[in-house]
């Protein structure tokens, strides 16, 4: 398993504590937004990889051998190259991203509209959770996470699995698979948009 000591004892160190105390009321009051969630992020990268933090997870780290070709650092920025593509108000409000919107960042942050999609509901489905949380310790916090990750409920996990149901036939270099595919993806809509007209 993982050491969750060394974890917390270096969480302690590192995180801001202001920051935590002003990201916890946030959370506890369903105040949340995506603009928390990428600050939570920057604040997690300084305890180190995202491959060492989870590995020392308990229930996390056996999550990523079994998962070899996921790059947890590529997903992380492939997250936040999306929150970051949203307008303030689209991060605050996230039910606003329509359509044309989801396309808009999608083009933005060089992912799939899919991709889009598939975080703002992750991030609906984890707001209530957040809110429950946000009455626990971080110690309690992290059990939790433990917990919902050996019960498979970690929607991340869903992510990986998706992840590496695509990247299943690519080459080793998973990324250099991603954007051949994603090229292939635009061709094949600009050859659709041309036989449209």
């Amino acid at each position: 398993g993982g050491d969750l000591a060394t974890l917390l004892e270096k969480a302690q160190k590192e995180f801001d504590a202001d920051e935590m105390v002003r990201q916890q009321e946030l959370m506890r009051k369903g105040q949340f937004t995506l603009e928390e969630f990428r600050d939570q992020f920057k604040q997690i990268k300084k305890l180190g990889s995202m491959k060492q933090i989870l590995g020392m997870i308990p229930g996390l780290g056996g999550l990523l051998d079994s998962n070899p070709d996921v790059d947890p650092e590529h997903e992380l920025k492939g997250i936040e190259a999306m929150i970051n593509s949203m307008t303030p108000d689209e991060r605050r409000n996230p039910s606003k991203i329509d359509r044309s919107r989801r396309n808009r960042i999608a083009r933005g942050s060089g992912a799939e509209p899919s991709d889009v999609h598939h975080l703002i509901k992750q991030f609906q489905g984890m707001s209530g959770m957040m809110q429950q949380m946000s009455k626990m310790g971080l110690r309690d916090r992290l059990r939790a996470v433990k917990e919902l990750a050996d019960a498979g409920m970690m929607d991340p996990n869903a992510q990986l699995a998706h992840e590496k149901q695509r990247s299943k036939r690519g080459p080793l270099d998973q990324n250099k698979a991603r954007d051949k595919k994603k090229k292939e993806r635009k061709d094949a809509r600009k050859a659709r948009k041309r036989n449209r007209r």
